[in-house]
């Protein structure tokens, strides 16, 4: 999966981290990105695989913001 954000969002090298937590039966994917402009595409591309719920969570420390975007697809 994180090969097909990569194409997707036209970087060369890997920067987008996933991790399925679970045996099997995950319910919530999750991802940092750090880059603000890496939203947006990001939500489309989960989107196009079919996510029926995209949530969008900043986390502030200091001056550095991160994104967790978590998605289902039930």
């Amino acid at each position: 999966m994180a090969d097909f954000f990569e194409f997707g969002l036209g970087h060369e090298q890997p920067s987008i981290k996933l991790l399925d937590i679970g045996t099997g039966q995950c319910r919530w994917f999750s991802s940092l990105v750090s880059k603000a402009d890496n939203v947006k595409p990001a939500k489309k591309l989960i989107r196009k695989l079919g996510a029926v719920d995209i949530r969008e969570i900043e986390m502030k420390q200091g001056n550095k913001v991160t994104r967790v975007l978590a998605w289902t697809f039930i």
